[in-house]
């Protein structure tokens, strides 16, 4: 069974839908071994009232095609587990050095929620620094590096990839409404109990 979930996650990597507003995010592991890439359906953005920038992208998981993963695996089920991603800006970048931790202005959390009861979840948090440009109902962020320090697991999911570094582009839309729900149904996600077999 947990080879069987590790299998769901890294399939569930570079299959992509099409979508309006693309948003690519890489993961690479410390090691350098391991590169998984993930195109999100959805996007969304605000601004807070003390000026923090919230950023949330989803990808809803989809159904196996074609492609059956870099590595030559078949997936065992129709549908692969969510993903969401939430990102937290607090002030326009001082530095930039994507080298180090230090010049981080934001926090990152990824988000790997099962589709059964006795899956659980994965996330996957730490420090970024992040660009967020653009006017009307539209925000482009950068991600120029994300530092991942800390894997939280429950319930069966296998974390296939363990600490390492994000990057990527985000195209997202204004939608205050659309941020509080997709983080209120991560936060359900995340404190409901796991199911034991």
């Amino acid at each position: 069974m947990k080879f069987r979930l590790l299998v769901l996650i890294l399939l569930s990597v570079g299959l992509a839908g099409c979508v309006l507003h693309h948003s690519d995010l890489q993961f690479t592991a410390n090691d350098g071994q391991r590169e998984l890439r993930q195109r999100f359906d959805q996007a969304f953005c605000r601004e807070l009232p003390n000026g923090d920038k919230e950023i949330v992208l989803l990808n809803n998981g989809v159904v196996p095609g074609q492609d059956e993963g870099r590595q030559g695996l078949q997936a065992a089920v129709d549908l692969l587990p969510q993903q969401v991603v939430y990102i937290r800006m607090f002030w326009k970048p001082m530095i930039f050095r994507a080298d180090h931790p230090a010049a981080a202005n934001a926090s990152i959390h990824w988000y790997v929620l099962g589709t059964n009861p006795t899956d659980g979840w994965l996330d996957y948090s730490g420090t970024a620094l992040v660009t967020f440009d653009g006017s009307g109902d539209a925000r482009s962020i950068e991600v120029l590096t994300a530092w991942v320090s800390a894997v939280t697991k429950h319930g069966e999911l296998v974390d296939p990839i363990g600490l390492g570094t994000i990057e990527g582009h985000i195209k997202a839309l204004v939608d205050s409404s659309r941020v509080d729900t997709m983080l209120q149904d991560v936060r359900a996600a995340t404190t409901a109990p796991v199911a034991k077999k």
